[in-house]
């Protein structure tokens, strides 16, 4: 039988032969064939021990199925050989759980990998829950430990039973002290993790932040040249137009003659003091200045007031200059180096450890009170005007729209030294308006230039051809309003001679630089101060009008809107 068999292709290895009285050769490999097998006679058959079948050591983690009788009926009849159809109701159930199959496999495809982990997170995060429940619970196998006092205190209570806790759930002195350091070290842990945080969230807000003050600050510059458009050509068209206050206009009128005029002082009497000069022209000491002069400077700063009030209560702000002014006076923002903060405006503003505003929608009990007051303190001062002021008015508006109102479009750059004087007068009072609602510093006095100083300084101004006209070089009296003029011509020329000067802040010396001092301006005369009292009661009421639309909150500024009324006293008698 080996022998009729044996061309037969070779059946692999592991396949044992179906019944007991076959003689198949058993092979390796299907690609050798064996020599024949010869038969020996009357040797037995070696059977195979038969597996037997083993119980399967059913897992805690499976579930338990239970051994019905139509199970064993089935069973029987599959032993049997006999058919057994398929039911119309499992056929459906077969058919409709692949459908389903298809159906939820579909929008499954199209899941992102986001998606997926954020599940993947989920179910972890519950396995961890689930794993540190059971382990808090299974105190018997020592996941916990208590110390001896907290089982005696808990077994003398009412609502744990008492017991005798034994060696091994008690903690030793050793594994307390360990917890106590754990929790100590995990406290410090999360406290360095959070900082370390933040520090790269600060470094990282700070540059956008950078960012957005670039962009935003050339926005907030043309959007205010827009809108103080007219008073400002109204001051530079005017050429007779004079609204110099200071007490160099009125040295200016009384002239200079002689060696004094031609020699610049250097060999000439020197003029009168400022108060001489006032008493021989028939000034009073108290108030030294031109009324005349006064009102058509105060009708100018009313109109870039009013010009602006209108902006804002009509909403002619573009809504991304709003978002922005809004996010500058938030809580939470890291200003920049460039942005060159003074130490009056850090002391009023409020920081936390790393640098960033906080508490800027809070404003002091005591506001009100201090606000009610002739004089005003540091602490009653409202933080939203102190960012608002000095970000809108003190370093756009001052010195890169008045004081060079060419960079935004309006007049032409070569202004005269009348046009010049009557803006240094200009953005000075408005200056002394913005000093009554935020704590600004005095304007920087320029050094005392000497005679020497003064022909270099011409000398140089002529050797530009752009800079503005050339200003008269008289007596050592003179000799800073002549600095002030000079400012004036290199801050005109710097931004084409610097490129980019234009689109940066300047820091509060630079700006006081290209104000009129008080020695020369006449900040405390009393009609300078009524003039700028009126003023700052438009600006407050301009400051209430802003921060309710940005915020859209009537309750933040109930205290502002009664400090407007009260200094309108028309409003005040009608509303009583």
């Amino acid at each position: 039988m080996g022998e009729q068999f044996s061309g037969l292709p070779q059946l692999s290895s592991h396949v044992e032969g179906i019944k007991h009285n076959t003689q198949f050769p058993i092979v390796q490999n299907t690609e050798e064939r064996l020599p024949p097998v010869t038969e020996v006679p009357n040797e037995p058959l070696v059977k195979k021990p038969v597996v037997t079948f083993q119980t399967p050591v059913v897992s805690s983690w499976l579930p338990e199925f239970e051994w019905t009788d139509e199970d064993e009926m089935t069973l029987e009849r599959l032993e049997n050989g006999e058919d057994i159809p398929l039911q119309s109701n499992n056929v459906d159930s077969v058919v409709s759980a692949a459908s389903d199959t298809t159906s939820v496999s579909a929008p499954s495809t199209t899941t992102t990998i986001n998606e997926q982990k954020a599940r993947d997170r989920l179910e972890s995060r519950k396995k961890l829950e689930a794993l540190l429940s059971a382990s808090l619970k299974s105190a018997s196998a020592g996941a916990l430990r208590k110390p001896r006092w907290r089982l005696e205190t808990e077994g003398e209570s009412d609502e744990v039973s008492p017991f005798e806790p034994s060696d091994d759930e008690v903690m030793e002195p050793l594994q307390i002290f360990r917890s106590a350091v754990i929790a100590i070290m995990y406290t410090v842990q999360l406290k360095n993790m959070l900082m370390a945080k933040r520090i790269a969230e600060k470094e990282s807000a700070m540059r956008d932040f950078e960012a957005m003050l670039r962009v935003y600050f050339d926005a907030t510059r043309m959007w205010l040249g827009k809108v103080v458009r007219t008073p400002l050509l109204s001051v530079l068209q005017d050429s007779a137009l004079d609204v110099d206050i200071s007490t160099r206009g009125i040295l200016a009128e009384s002239g200079l003659r002689g060696f004094a005029k031609k020699f610049g002082g250097f060999l000439a009497r020197r003029p009168p003091s400022p108060a001489t000069e006032s008493s021989r022209l028939g000034l009073s000491v108290g108030s030294a200045i031109d009324a005349a002069k006064l009102l058509k400077l105060k009708v100018r700063m009313k109109g870039i007031l009013l010009a602006l009030d209108k902006a804002i209560d009509k909403k002619e702000v573009p809504s991304g200059i709003l978002d922005f002014w809004k996010r500058i006076s938030s809580d939470g923002i890291y200003f920049p180096p460039s942005y060159q903060v003074f130490d009056e405006e850090r002391q009023s503003l409020e920081f936390d450890d790393l640098g960033a505003t906080r508490n800027m929608d809070f404003d002091e009990p005591d506001y009100i009170e201090n606000r009610r007051g002739d004089n005003l303190t540091s602490s009653g001062f409202s933080r939203f005007n102190i960012v608002v002021i000095n970000f809108l008015l003190v370093r756009i508006l001052i010195p890169h729209v008045i004081l060079q109102p060419w960079n935004v479009g309006i007049g032409p750059k070569n202004v005269g030294k009348q046009a010049s004087a009557n803006l240094a007068n200009l953005a000075t009072l408005l200056y002394c308006v913005c000093r009554q609602l935020s704590p600004l510093p005095s304007p920087i006095e320029p050094p005392e230039a000497s005679f020497s100083g003064r022909r270099r300084s011409k000398t140089i101004a002529a050797s530009q051809p752009d800079t503005a006209d050339k200003r008269p070089e008289t007596d050592e009296s003179f000799s800073q309003a002549t600095t002030h003029e000079h400012v004036i011509s290199s801050a005109a020329s710097g931004p084409e001679l610097q490129g980019e000067e234009h689109t940066s802040f300047l820091s509060i010396d630079e700006i006081g630089l290209r104000l009129i001092s008080d020695k020369n301006f006449p900040t405390n005369d009393s009609q300078v101060l009524q003039v700028t009292k009126e003023h700052q009661s438009i600006l407050q009421g301009i400051l209430t009008k802003l921060r309710s639309r940005l915020y859209s909150s009537h309750r933040e500024v109930v205290a502002e809107q009664a400090d407007v009324e009260q200094n309108i006293p028309f409003k005040i008698n009608r509303t009583r």
